[in-house]
């Protein structure tokens, strides 16, 4: 996952910080492995550690800060699609209804 983090606009040359996961990442990602996948094996690795969100930025770089910032975005995602999927059913279901008269 480090190689989907990008250094941020403005860093000065030989600094090697790099940016926080984001959905952009995360989705950049999907695109090669299954998110949920990668969620499975990060929390074998992590465990609890991962329902902890990384606040401080010094934390960034290292490996279970982007992790957390994983699941963090992963959650997200799953949240959305719960709440997507749950307005198709609502549609699709008022649908039936406005037929069924």
């Amino acid at each position: 996952m480090k190689c989907y983090l990008t250094a941020p606009k403005g860093l000065e040359p030989g600094l090697t910080r790099k940016t926080e996961f984001s959905r952009t990442q995360y989705d950049s990602v999907a695109k090669v492995i299954d998110p949920d996948n990668v969620y499975e094996v990060l929390r074998k690795l992590y465990r609890r550690d991962l329902d902890t969100p990384v606040s401080e930025e010094s934390d960034y770089s290292s490996d279970k800060a982007l992790a957390s910032q994983f699941a963090r975005v992963h959650h997200l995602v799953k949240s959305e699609t719960k709440k997507t999927d749950k307005t198709v059913r609502q549609k699709k279901a008022g649908m039936v209804r406005a037929d069924a008269r």
